[in-house]
């Protein structure tokens, strides 16, 4: 994946998820009236749906970019909302200027790397000389600079934290306002709904997450659902990653504590927004007693394995209800972990070269050297010199940790010699040094 698309990814994925919203005025409404105004129907209209109703298809393209005119033929406080919230849209995508300077980025890191890869690739398989010269090549290539002079790689990762400050900024009032309009479509009929008036279950017949909804005994005018995803938190894991990826960049003497804290401050605001609940609101039309209703949501399956709670309200002219837990989300669960382990097996049976190069052929790796033809002998040879050679530098690298009395990088770096070449003589150095961490 390229940088401008790996940048901007991650503001529109964490940012920018399906939130469509629920806008109510203060008039009171009876049961059977057209409780939404004008302007809400334009308003869900242009939000979009994919549903089908009683097997008739009922698709609604989104067209947020309507939210400025819809705003200006409604009242307040309902047109102050609306107006917020596309503001706070319009603000979460990469600007033209930091898209630009995105591109720039790459074709200069591009550059860098074909330049100095060669000498780094060499370092991996040779000597301490070449290893050497490895580093350097790593550091020519963090420290390539922009036509300002910064090194660009530090700038990357300045435009990543302020697009997603920026976005977690915009996502905040885009919130707080939905929970506004939300609690005044509560105030609106001042009723709460048994669950079983429209209940609600999910399941995945294909590759993204489906809704199925069932009408309870009494008729439903314009019902507003809103879809709420609580993500498992990731409980500092991306900044632990972060902190341990910094301390070999200024162990190898690639990066240096500015950039180090840059790359803190950066994954500080991922986390953030990787832990943000996924939100999907759309309006459906009336719906006679009885009714089914199956709702595409476009999320991915292997998505789900980062919900831990699923939670679903629904306004209607008749009141409000709400489902805490839906039915199937453990089912879609497995669903999606049974594929995940079917694309690993697949992928274990193809591996590509850096698997290759640690993992050698369980065929060979099991057989007797004496039944390999010399070619085969001579392969393995060189991958056993390799993953030795890889174990020895990050013995080397656990070594200097214990010096510096940094306990985790030491762990991480026995553990990684361990992994490198489990039966070498630097993993057995590494599993005595080990034992006073356990």
């Amino acid at each position: 994946m390229s940088l401008k698309a790996k940048n901007l990814g991650i503001v529109r994925r964490a940012l920018a998820p399906a939130i469509l919203f629920a806008l109510a005025t203060a008039l009171p409404a009876q049961a059977g009236e057209n409780w939404l105004t004008g302007p809400e129907q334009e308003f869900f209209a242009a939000l979009g749906v994919d549903a089908r109703i009683n097997g008739t298809t009922v698709k609604r393209t989104a067209d947020l970019d309507a939210w400025p005119a819809i705003a200006q033929r409604a009242q307040q406080p309902l047109k102050g909302r609306i107006q917020a919230i596309s503001a706070a849209y319009q603000r979460m995508p990469a600007t033209e200027a930091e898209r630009k300077e995105l591109e720039s980025i790459q074709l200069r890191l591009q550059a860098a790397m074909k330049a100095e890869m060669g000498n780094v690739v060499l370092g991996a398989f040779f000597g301490k000389d070449s290893f050497d010269q490895a580093r350097e090549s790593t550091a020519n290539m963090m420290n390539v600079e922009d036509e300002q002079g910064r090194p660009i790689v530090r700038r990357a990762w300045d435009l990543q934290r302020t697009m997603l400050l920026r976005g977690l900024e915009a996502r905040k009032t885009a919130d707080k306002n939905l929970a506004e309009i939300t609690d005044a479509l509560a105030r609106r009929t001042g009723k709460v709904l048994p669950a079983d008036d429209f209940e609600w279950s999910m399941m995945s017949p294909g590759k993204t997450v489906t809704l199925y909804g069932h009408v309870g005994d009494r008729p439903l005018k314009s019902p507003v659902v809103q879809l709420t995803l609580y993500r498992k938190s990731t409980g500092g894991q991306w900044i632990a990653a972060n902190g341990i990826s910094s301390g070999i960049g200024m162990g190898l003497g690639v990066m240096n504590e500015r950039d180090a804290a840059s790359g803190t401050v950066l994954s500080a605001a991922q986390e953030e927004a990787m832990n943000l609940p996924l939100a999907t609101t759309f309006v459906l039309p009336d719906l006679e007693a009885g009714s089914r209703v199956t709702v595409e949501i476009e999320l991915p399956l292997a998505a789900t394995l980062a919900i831990e709670r699923a939670e679903l309200q629904v306004w209607t002219d008749q009141g409000k209800l709400q489902q805490e837990e839906i039915a199937g989300l453990d089912a879609v669960q497995r669903r999606a972990q049974q594929d995940l382990e079917k694309e690993r097996a697949a992928a274990q049976g193809q591996p590509g070269p850096l698997r290759q190069m640690f993992q050698p052929p369980a065929a060979q790796a099991q057989a007797d050297p004496r039944d390999l033809t010399r070619d085969q002998q001579k392969a393995l040879a060189q991958q056993k010199a390799v993953q030795e050679s890889f174990a020895n530098q990050s013995l080397k690298m656990a070594k200097n940790a214990i010096s510096a009395k940094n306990d985790q990088m030491a762990k991480y770096y026995l553990q990684d010699t361990i992994r490198k070449a489990p039966d070498s003589a630097a993993a057995r150095t590494a599993k005595r040094l080990l034992k006073k961490y356990e």
